[in-house]
């Protein structure tokens, strides 16, 4: 194959991807981020029904045009009879607005992420998973990178 065959073969399998999420309207452009939807999808247990220690890993398509190239992850814990989880994420504009990038927050973990749905890509659940957690905090704690942001 010649060169300038490889180099677009390469080209359409790069851009194939984001043209067919924007084509799906999974990275749609025409959102307000002011009036985007934050609300909990219902896909997360309910603390009072699950008292068992649970660690759940989320995705959601990142928002706007980004969708079509990055999904915005985030973490929830939530400890041995905890009423409710504790998410942890880097929300990089944070930091162009002179704030942590690292965001803890205290409730749904299941929200979505700017109108995107947001899915579970990982569970853990039982006994071990208490120092898993404690693992998880302290490296919340240790995290390097509070006050930067790289996309990559």
């Amino acid at each position: 194959m010649k060169a300038g065959h490889t180099i677009a073969v390469v080209l359409l399998v790069l851009l194939a991807g984001p043209v067919i999420a924007f084509l799906a309207g999974m990275a749609p452009l025409n959102r307000d981020w002011r009036t985007a939807s934050h609300e909990p999808m219902g896909i997360a247990p309910d603390p009072a029904l699950s008292p068992e220690p649970i660690i759940q890993v989320y995705a959601a398509r990142a928002f706007a045009w980004r969708g079509a190239f990055a999904v915005h992850t985030w973490i929830a814990a939530k400890r041995q009879g905890a009423d409710t989880f504790t998410s942890y994420e880097v929300v990089g504009w944070n930091v162009f607005h002179g704030r942590d990038a690292l965001v803890s927050r205290r409730g749904a973990p299941d929200r979505r992420w700017y109108d995107a749905e947001p899915e579970i890509v990982s569970e853990i659940r039982g006994p071990e998973v208490e120092a898993l957690i404690d693992r998880l905090e302290a490296a919340v704690a240790a995290y390097p990178y509070k006050r930067e942001y790289r996309t990559w």
